[in-house]
This record gives C-alpha cells, structure tokens and sequence, in this order.
C-alpha cells in the first residue's frame, strides 16, 4: 500500500464546460490508497474522439458532473481539485486530486489488487473500459474490476484502446438494422471518419459492398487513395450526389442501409439520391446542424430513419453479446482486415494533440500515450 502511496499521476481534467483550450488543464496527483475491493491501473493508450470533445464543451447528451466528487461518473476515487488549479494552463501542477478526466476509452494494464478484490484479472492483464465517462486521459486509475472488460491479449496496445468505440459502432450499425446479404450494398457519409474507415473495412470482411461520400478537400486524391486500399468499392464527392449520373449509380447499385455521421444539408442530399426503402441511421451530427427532411423521402420513398448511439449499445446488451463482438473485431485485427492509422502522443503535449484531432479533413486518429516504459504491445 505504501508504494501506492508514493506514485504520482497526471491527469488531463477540466472544472467547467468550455473550449477544450480554454477549460483543459494538466494536474498531477498522488495516486490514491486502494480500498478492498479496489484494482490499480496504469492507463497506456487513450484515444480522443469527437464525443470527447463535445463532453468538455458541454454539448453531449452524456457527461460527468461537475465538479465531480468520489463516487460519481468521471471521477477516480474521490478526489477533489481546487479550480484554481486548472486555470493556470501551461505549467505542470502538483495537486490533491482532479475534477473530471476526460474520454471514455483506452487501455489499461492492471497494476495491483485491494486487499479483497475478488476479480479473475491478474497483474499485467490489459483491460478497456466497460462503462462510459469513467476518465482515461489520466496515467492511473484505481476503481472497480467489473468496470472493466479483458480484451484479446495479442491486440497491440493502440488495438486495444481504439476497439470498443469507433470499430464497435461500426460493427453494431452493419448488424443490428438490416439483414445483410453478400454483395449488399451501404452508403455512408463522412466516410473518411475513424468509423468510416471501420465500416468499409468490416463490410469487405463480410462480403458486403460501399459507397463512399466525402468532402472536397486539399487532399483529395489520398482521401480516395485511402478509402480504396481499405476496401472502398465506390468513392463519391459530396458535391456530385445531385448530378444525374451519381444518383443513377446508386438507384442501380440501391443500397440497403445509409450511415449518416453529419446531418444538415448533406443529409438532405443523401436521401434525395437513395433508393425506394433505404435504412438510415444517424450516429452523429458533425455539421452541428439539424435534419431537414423532405416529405418526399417519408411518403413517396419509404425510408426509415434511425438513430444510433454506442453508449446505449453497451449499457443495454449482455456481456456475452458484446464479447462475441469484440472477439470478431479482435479476430479482424488480430489478421489485418481492420486497422487504423493512430498517432500518440504524451499527455503534456495536450495541446497539439486535441489541435489536430479536432482538425478537418484529417486521415489519421489521434490518443495519449502513457507507455514510454512499457513495450508497444
């Protein structure tokens, strides 16, 4: 216990809603006794995604209180940190504890075990998270085993961290709404998402065909370059969805479900090019911006709109529903049919890090890395 004690670790926290530059700060705490029942972790990998974001902003459906005391969501073990400690931004603090951690996946290996803990887990076991908002930009965690879920161990560590969000929405979407044959077709916007890229990725490895809708960007031709070497079996601009010959292509290929990640206009234009009895689900609104659907595409067209969210997902289904899903995505991984370009970098570089993670027209994924001592996985 005693060597607990005198462990350190940094957290990435916010006390109030806001710009992440704004609201963001880098705290350092002692690490804090293990109760019984408690395990220890040491967070090596956590990726930052879009909802992380907006939970900081405010903007989520789902967030931590704030400030957010021991015992609630968000929170590691009851700690309490002054604000007046995050609003000093750009030096390193040394502090009682943190508010709020933020992200709500990653990989953690398990460092040491309460006195009591009752757990299959063993020491050097990876774990991800089982629930949402628990906090995991931060070196160490202490909490309950049964928050935590026992990935495949030959996943890598970035493997592992990235699997329980982006891959899993995608897998879910492309089960959970449509019968799929082999050769059905799916169209999705935003393709060039981290989930994007899952989805085409997964459908090749189902036998299943997309249709890719992206923006015009600087770097159009490796957008596209991408998306094919992944699998993409048709690649379209979002700007020549109204051109007759695109809709024309897509009444004939008549895709069976759309994954929307956008909403506003470009939704708009979606569903005047889909087919008779098209599938929508939206899982996101990067546009920031509401639906606005035609009459049209209800009484004449047939459509059926859905929404999706992965946290719902995890908190409704059944363990062995959600292993059985995480072992096939481990399997797709584990053979290279789903990979995913990540960069890391440390906590301290925070700044940088979230900077081009919210960047547009990105292509590459973008986490903290707590693992300079460890071996990558």
């Amino acid at each position: 216990m005693a060597a607990v004690r005198s462990m350190m670790q940094k957290q990435l926290a916010y006390a109030v809603h806001g710009a992440p530059m704004e609201v963001l700060g880098l705290a350092k705490a002692p690490v804090p006794a293990l109760g019984p029942n408690d395990i220890l972790l040491k967070y090596l990998v956590s990726p930052i995604n879009p909802a992380d974001i907006n939970q900081i902003e405010g903007v989520y459906f789902k967030s931590p209180p704030l400030p957010a005391v021991g015992g609630n969501e968000g929170t590691s073990s009851g700690f309490h940190l002054k604000l007046s400690h995050l609003y000093s931004r750009n030096r390193l603090h040394t502090c009682h504890s943190f508010l709020s951690s933020c992200c709500v996946v990653g990989v953690a290996k398990v460092l040491s075990f309460g006195r009591d803990c009752s757990t299959s887990l063993r020491v050097g076991d990876l774990v991800i998270p089982r629930v949402s908002c628990l906090g995991t930009w931060t070196t160490h965690f202490v909490g309950s085993p049964s928050d935590f879920i026992k990935p495949n161990q030959k996943l890598t560590f970035v493997q592992a961290a990235t699997m329980s969000v982006n891959p899993s929405t995608a897998y879910r979407m492309l089960h959970d709404f449509v019968p799929l044959q082999a050769g059905d077709y799916i169209i999705q916007n935003g393709a060039t998402s981290a989930v994007g890229r899952s989805v085409i990725q997964i459908a090749k490895a189902f036998d299943w065909k997309t249709i890719n809708i992206i923006r015009h960007r600087p770097n159009d031709t490796e957008a596209v370059d991408l998306l094919q070497q992944l699998g993409a079996d048709h690649v379209i601009f979002e700007d020549d969805l109204a051109a007759p010959e695109t809709r024309a292509l897509i009444q004939e290929l008549h895709p069976r479900v759309a994954f929307n990640c956008i909403g506003g206009r470009p939704l708009t234009n979606l569903c005047k090019a889909l087919p008779h009895g098209t599938h929508v689900i939206t899982y996101g609104g990067m546009s920031k911006k509401p639906i606005n659907l035609p009459t049209t595409a209800f009484i004449f067209k047939d459509l059926h709109f859905h929404g999706f969210w992965m946290t719902r997902w995890n908190d409704e289904a059944d363990m062995k529903m959600r292993q059985k899903m995480l072992d096939q995505l481990s399997d797709l991984m584990l053979d290279g049919k789903l990979t995913a370009s990540v960069e890391t970098h440390p906590l301290e570089d925070w700044k940088n890090a979230i900077s081009q993670a919210v960047a547009p027209f990105k292509l590459t994924k973008h986490a903290f890395a707590c693992y300079s001592d460890e071996a990558s996985g």
